[in-house]
């Protein structure tokens, strides 16, 4: 049985009933101070079409060390967008959990995909211009895939947006193309000075000055096989 006390309203001084719920859970509401409109976050990527989405480790070519060498970048799914309005398509890669950008910039159809010492899960590209730091700075990226399928089909993908942007009506296109010819010329050039005065050099100094390839850290093969790869 509900109790009913007898309550006596300020106003008219009349007495009302009141039953226990009612005291014991009053129904109290605030109106907030400040009100607080909704916003809209856009992801930079509503113009464009996802080609290609797969998991995958990045690493970027370390130059600043005394032995350059190729450092992991981050650990993510990489993006190919294709763009809705002008013939381009964009790599885009983001870290887990913080989704800071580790790769950002346009293919080139003058960018070359090779494969990493042989192997079938890593391929090696150069970008003149990476906007992951929102600063355009040239990168040599390599980047490894849980399997080979996978591996194949960021390559396939890869070849077919080179394909796409490569329209010689397209000013847009071949304005970033002769700036990436004439960044790839002036490294040539630098290799070519740096060969000639190796010439000087005995040949027992050339021998132990031989470059090789650079090898990607062999103790990160071991988180790469616990992820699984996925579309």
């Amino acid at each position: 049985e509900k109790t009913v006390e007898k309550t006596v309203d300020s106003d008219d001084k009349q007495p009302r009933d009141r039953t226990e719920s009612e005291s014991s859970n009053p129904d109290i509401h605030f109106e907030p101070v400040i009100q607080l409109p909704l916003v809209d976050i856009q992801s930079m990527e509503e113009n464009e079409t996802e080609l290609l989405k797969l998991r995958a480790k990045l690493y970027r070519y370390d130059t600043s060390e005394e032995v350059p060498q190729f450092k992991e970048r981050g650990t993510g799914e990489v993006k190919l967008l294709k763009h809705k309005d002008i013939r381009a398509v964009r790599i885009l890669m983001r870290r887990d959990k913080t989704l800071k950008l580790c790769a950002n910039h346009y293919i080139m159809p003058t960018m070359e995909l090779k494969k990493h010492q042989n192997s079938d899960k890593v391929f090696v590209w150069s970008t003149f211009a990476d906007l992951s730091d929102e600063t355009p700075t040239p990168e040599t990226l390599a980047i490894r895939f849980g399997n080979a399928e996978n591996a194949q089909k960021f390559k396939k993908v890869f070849e077919e947006s080179k394909e796409f942007v490569s329209d010689p009506d397209d000013s847009i296109t071949n304005t970033l193309n002769r700036i990436h010819i004439k960044d790839n010329n002036e490294s040539e050039s630098e290799s070519e000075e740096d060969t000639e005065s190796d010439e000087e050099v005995d040949e027992k100094e050339k021998s132990k000055d031989e470059k090789k390839e650079p090898e990607i850290p062999k103790n990160e093969d071991k988180s790469d096989t616990k992820t699984d790869v996925k579309e």
